[in-house]
């Protein structure tokens, strides 16, 4: 996945519901706001520099250029993501008031700590479960049901989390931060096929390679050395999937020197060689 998330969806209602199995993905931001139910098992979640393994029940929100990403190495999970832009609810939500990171992960160490009461929370989860259900079944004026459902849920975070929970955490990383980290993913997304050293992204971001590397890592969860190749593989995994591109064609264009670099890290992220993977999909 690309730094920026492009999400399809239809521009007369804009929102998406999905049920991700095993989600994992890079750190990414989006210009929609994102709401995430953990249905069955456990999953790793980061937000900006914040990092929580949820579990079944737990609820997650992502405003507006959040950097968030899914993480379930070791772990089994099953979750419904709703994506919607702010246009969808019109003046019935105030969304201003919903800024990056200003609803706390909501697990269980939350939960108790905002005392959030039970009844509360299962009415959150029944709003987003309501919301996939409709938006898979469309049926007739499925789209009141999903609107007034995510009023409800809007009004439930108003009502039942208070107002001092409603702010950035300490330990989150700063818009100035975030900001830096973006413009990195940026420039990966727009040279990743070029040899982009340490040295290079800190001068173009006009910073010391030692401050890029300790925000970078503090945001995404991953150094930058890890980022960009995970970035190359999945260019390079999209590549050999949608073109018929050779191998050694693409490791080039996605990067790497040599056909062996490439074979090596596309096979530790992906579990297989591209030949592999080329091969299977022509079966």
């Amino acid at each position: 996945m690309a730094f920026y998330e492009n999400t399809g969806y239809s521009p007369n209602f804009p929102i998406i519901a999905k049920k991700l199995t095993d989600a994992t993905s890079l750190p990414h931001w989006h210009p929609e706001y994102e709401l995430s139910l953990v249905c069955e098992g456990s999953v790793g979640m980061g937000r900006n520099s914040e990092y929580r393994v949820l579990k079944k029940g737990d609820i997650a929100f992502c405003g507006v250029g959040d950097l968030h990403y899914f993480n379930s190495k070791g772990m089994h999970s099953t979750v419904v993501t709703i994506i919607f832009r702010p246009e969808l609810l019109g003046n019935a939500v105030d969304l201003s008031a919903y800024k990056q990171s200003t609803i706390p992960l909501l697990d269980s160490a939350a939960v108790e700590e905002l005392k959030l009461e039970a009844s509360a929370l299962n009415e959150m989860t029944y709003c987003i479960d309501s919301i996939y259900k409709e938006m898979s079944a469309q049926r007739h004026d499925y789209k009141l049901f999903v609107k007034a459902d995510l009023i409800k849920l809007f009004g439930l975070f108003s009502r039942h989390i208070p107002k001092s929970a409603i702010e950035l955490d300490g330990n989150t990383a700063g818009p100035r931060s975030i900001t830096l980290v973006q413009s990195a993913m940026k420039y990966i997304e727009n040279n990743y096929s070029q040899d982009i050293s340490l040295d290079e992204i800190s001068e173009y971001l006009k910073i010391s390679p030692f401050y890029f590397s300790r925000i970078f890592s503090s945001v995404t969860g991953l150094t930058y050395k890890n980022y960009l190749n995970k970035t190359r593989v999945e260019k390079a995994h999209n590549l050999l999937e949608t073109t018929t591109m050779s191998v050694t064609d693409i490791a080039y264009e996605c990067g790497y020197n040599s056909l062996r670099t490439f074979n090596r890290a596309f096979k530790e992220l992906k579990g297989s060689t591209p030949s592999s993977l080329r091969h299977a999909a022509d079966l």
